[in-house]
């Protein structure tokens, strides 16, 4: 029975992986080599602005959140998007490479801030960005309901996906100006259960965030419904 157990682990060891950026072959736990895991576009939180996410002049807020804040409070990208980022984007998105994905994630654990870390402390649920049924049937499964799953076993903190909705298909996100994104998602987004929402502290999960008008728009409804606070992350900032 030990012998069964330890298994997997003794072969990670006697065999070494392929790095699905570079193809080398290499020792390791990771789906990436150590090359190129320090090839990888990462954004500096202490040069952000913590709410939005984006490069601010200022310490922790930038212009526009001093003026016009979001509705969510917080922000944490570990990746800019682009380059080896996009690689495993669209390996994972697209071709439902589930390694690319678990190696996103995996850079997304490991870049995560002590200071962001105590934020996601007493969290009471963490939501994925809803995805319409259709766009789900097309792609093949849930990519941002994939991306909470993981997240929330590594934080240990509670998912759900049934607490919001999106009733509407909508064009993608991905091929519209700043403007048209935020006219996109007004009223997207649809409460199913108010009541399971009232005061908690929420988690809002995305794959990729641009200009931040989605998250926006689902904290927006969260809050709305009685949410105390809602922190926003993705794997990649565009």
């Amino acid at each position: 029975m030990k012998l069964t157990l330890y298994r997997p682990n003794l072969a990670r060891l006697q065999y070494p992986l392929q790095c699905l950026l570079c193809q080398k072959s290499y020792w390791g736990r990771s789906s990436l080599c150590p090359q190129c895991r320090q090839l990888m576009p990462y954004l500096d939180y202490a040069s952000q602005c913590h709410q939005c996410g984006l490069v601010s002049a200022h310490s922790n807020l930038c212009d526009t959140c001093r003026i016009e804040p979001p509705a969510f409070t917080q922000t944490y990208v570990p990746l800019a998007y682009g380059g080896l980022t996009s690689l495993l984007l669209n390996q994972f998105k697209f071709h439902t490479n589930f390694s690319a994905g678990k190696a996103l994630t995996q850079l997304w654990q490991d870049a995560l801030p002590k200071q962001v870390m105590g934020l996601y402390q007493d969290l009471d649920m963490i939501i994925p960005v809803p995805a319409h049924p259709q766009r789900i049937r097309k792609r093949g499964f849930h990519v941002t309901l994939w991306c909470a799953r993981h997240i929330s076993g590594m934080l240990a903190r509670p998912f759900v996906n049934t607490w919001v909705e999106r009733p509407h298909l909508a064009p993608a996100q991905k091929y519209l100006d700043a403007q048209t994104r935020r006219c996109n998602v007004a009223d997207a987004f649809q409460v199913l259960q108010p009541q399971a929402l009232h005061n908690k502290k929420l988690l809002l999960v995305d794959d990729v965030m641009t200009t931040g008008a989605t998250l926006n728009a689902l904290a927006e409804v969260c809050l709305d419904a009685g949410a105390k606070v809602c922190y926003v992350t993705a794997l990649a900032r565009a």
